[in-house]
């Protein structure tokens, strides 16, 4: 239950990160969008909080936010906004994938 609550965390926080993403490409977004992103940030933050309080290990916890994060970004990053990755790219995208698994084993 406790890494669900942490995956929660991580899928809340790449929609902030999209959100952010999004107003600071733009140049006309309505003032709003910032307090979107603002709520989506502290409610992944609050999840990430209760994940460490109920028992996840530190470094656990932020190993497994951080590659989930990234790997969420990159991912809107290559198909919403049509970002080219390189080789080095692909290379670290398949690092955090055998992270991940080893950190769940």
């Amino acid at each position: 239950m406790n890494k669900l609550i942490l995956f929660f965390s991580c899928v809340l926080a790449v929609v902030a990160d999209m959100i952010w993403v999004w107003w600071a490409k733009g140049k006309d977004h309505p003032k709003w969008i910032l307090l979107i992103g603002f709520c989506f940030s502290m409610s992944a933050l609050t999840l990430w909080i209760y994940s460490l309080v109920k028992g996840i290990t530190a470094a656990q916890a932020i190993t497994a936010y951080a590659l989930l994060t990234i790997a969420g970004c990159t991912a809107i990053g290559y198909f919403v906004f049509n970002e080219n990755l390189s080789t080095t790219n692909w290379i670290g995208i398949g690092l955090a994938a055998v992270a991940l698994v080893m950190i769940s084993l």
